[in-house]
């Protein structure tokens, strides 16, 4: 078992949520200090998406399908179920949270009034991700070796010519992006994706684990359990050099900044979830869960 993804709400501050490969969510009431299960579903959870109306209501996309899931309450059917098991994707309208986009089976489908889904785009590749404007509008998709780009809310999509996974978007900046290609970093500063790696070792030292945005910075983890941060756009990646031995190992897989301390880190390894309050320096675990 492993925590496959890591979330903090935006909406409700302290509340953050776990989603592991055996279907258990996790939730945390003190951003990320202490964890308690709080639902179950039948297949692997990939994503969460914290309701902003409801503290304690998210949606998740699983290995089977996208479903409704609320802390004390019984598991609800699938949204969207997947004819067969695989890689889904969800993401929502960061202004209309009745508009979600929603991938699995290779289709793309859209719901603007939480109840019915339609049909705008079919892939070959399996859809990893999505990267959705904060103001709305442009949507990023993020394939297993393809990325398209939508300019309408994910109504219609239209293949990139350079390819990146990961995607997200600068939290200072409107028009850059980041993502990774051949576990580089590498940013769109409004001309397509380029190499943003320069400050970075070669090898395992510098390959990248998972990368994300935080207040004004930018943070990553190398496959070899180094943290790097450098300011946004600035291609000066800095080390972070840690005070202590113990913390996550170079097994990471999911990482997430606080959007209320930009200090806070959780990270989640094989022997469960960390928690970092000085930018990777020091590391106390806060839940085995594995």
């Amino acid at each position: 078992m492993a925590i496959q993804t890591l979330v903090f709400s935006t909406s409700h501050k302290g509340r953050a949520w776990a989603g592991d490969s055996r279907g258990i969510l996790w939730r945390s009431t003190d951003a990320g200090l202490t964890w308690e299960p709080a639902g179950k579903v039948k297949s692997g959870i990939r994503t969460i998406l914290p309701d902003p109306r409801q503290p304690d209501a998210v949606l998740v996309a699983t290995d089977g399908g996208i479903f409704p899931m609320t802390v004390g309450g019984r598991p609800a059917s699938a949204l969207l179920a997947s004819a067969k098991p695989g890689l889904t994707a969800l993401t929502r309208h960061p202004r209309f949270a009745s508009l979600m986009l929603a991938a699995l089976d290779g289709v793309i489908q859209r719901n603007d009034d939480g109840r019915r889904w339609r049909r705008t785009g079919a892939f070959l590749d399996l859809v990893e991700s999505f990267a959705y404007h904060r103001k709305g509008g442009t949507v990023y998709l993020c394939a297993s070796n393809e990325l398209w780009r939508s300019l309408d809310d994910g109504n219609t999509w239209v293949k990139q010519d350079k390819t990146a996974y990961g995607v997200f978007q600068d939290p200072l900046r409107d028009n850059r992006w980041y993502g990774l290609q051949s576990s580089r970093p590498v940013l769109d500063d409004g001309v397509g994706f380029m190499k943003f790696d320069r400050s970075l070792p070669t090898g395992k030292a510098g390959d990248v684990a998972l990368m994300v945005g935080g207040s004004d910075f930018v943070a990553l983890v190398s496959k070899s359990g180094v943290f790097y941060r450098t300011f946004c756009g600035v291609d000066d990646w800095s080390p972070i050099e840690r005070y202590s031995e113990d913390g996550p190992s170079d097994s990471v897989t999911a990482f997430a900044v606080d959007p209320n301390a930009w200090k806070t880190w959780l990270v989640a390894d094989e022997r469960g979830i960390w928690r970092t309050d000085d930018v990777a320096k020091t590391w106390k675990r806060v839940a085995e869960i594995r």
